[in-house]
């Protein structure tokens, strides 16, 4: 089988934490320097060799179909490099059933295939391959993967967290359990799941069969808990904390947008590449982040 080369895109939230902004403009076209906030994420789905992209969005959100279009986008890491195609599909997700509904309503467009799932609130900065990384790891061992960071234990009850059981094959993360928001109190780790995923075909079939909870949604981490009890589940730990931002939040976007801003509203940047409609654009990289980060060491595993 091939590495994986379609991704999902869940763009149909409707960016409470940002109201009443996002009531006037979906989040994912906020702009992150001088650029919509989507635009970073297509260009880190193209650098990693993603060839098909799939949105799921909502009726309210019209906007990001009209900005971004049908068809063939033309993109490429750098002025240097031939231009990369980057095909961009929609579906709709008719209500906001959580995050696995969304991901099924991709997926059945996309067919019998893995596929990466790149959320847009989640802005990955520096110097890292860490899709790409990710993809190889699918590949490789034909096992789902996901992304991982350390957190502060007290801040763990705001994502997924990763109980891990050891080192695993190719230099991931075996992970023996999943859970959602946990109490920090009896968490299994400080491992957050970061949103960046690789999912293979047994993803799909466990979301199918989950039932909605309380709220009617679906989530996904139920499937990935029921992946590590089953097939297995592998994480990728390739970030320090400070290179992810979420800019679904208004401190996340504030701090992405000081991170590509001067304050003449020059866009800072170390070098440039073309984003998905073939225009110059700044990147970012590690070395406009805070040196003194630095990723969590791993050898209490």
């Amino acid at each position: 089988m091939s590495p994986v080369r379609t991704a999902i895109i869940p763009a149909a939230g409707l960016g409470t934490r940002m109201a009443p902004a996002t009531q006037a403009i979906p989040k994912e076209l906020l702009p992150i320097g001088k650029r919509p906030a989507i635009d970073w994420i297509l260009d880190e789905a193209v650098s990693a060799g993603i060839e098909e992209v799939i949105i799921v969005t909502s009726d309210r959100k019209p906007a990001i179909s009209a900005y971004l279009g049908d068809g063939q986008r033309r993109s490429s890491r750098s002025q240097d490099e031939p231009s990369k195609n980057l095909e961009v599909r929609f579906v709709t997700q008719s209500a906001p059933r959580g995050l696995g509904d969304a991901i099924l309503c991709g997926w059945r467009l996309a067919g019998d295939q893995p596929i990466a799932v790149l959320l847009p609130d989640e802005l990955m900065l520096g110097d890292t391959d860490l899709l790409s990384t990710m993809i190889d790891y699918q590949h490789r061992l034909d096992r789902s993967v996901v992304a991982l960071m350390r957190v502060p234990l007290e801040e763990i009850g705001s994502y997924g967290c990763a109980a891990i059981s050891g080192r695993g094959p190719e230099g991931t993360l075996e992970i023996s359990a999943c859970l959602e928001k946990p109490d920090p109190c009896t968490a299994m780790s400080n491992f957050a799941i970061c949103g960046r995923y690789l999912l293979a075909a047994d993803i799909y079939s466990y979301l199918a069969q989950l039932r909605p909870g309380a709220d009617g949604e679906v989530q996904l981490t139920p499937a990935l808990n029921r992946a590590a009890e089953g097939n297995g589940l592998f994480g990728c730990e390739a970030l320090a904390r400070h290179q992810r931002i979420d800019v679904g939040s208004w401190s996340g976007w504030l701090r992405a947008n000081q991170l590509t801003l001067e304050g003449t509203g020059q866009v800072r940047s170390n070098g440039s590449h073309r984003n998905h409609l073939g225009q110059s654009a700044p990147s970012l990289t590690s070395r406009q982040l805070d040196s003194s980060h630095t990723q969590a060491s791993l050898s209490s595993l």
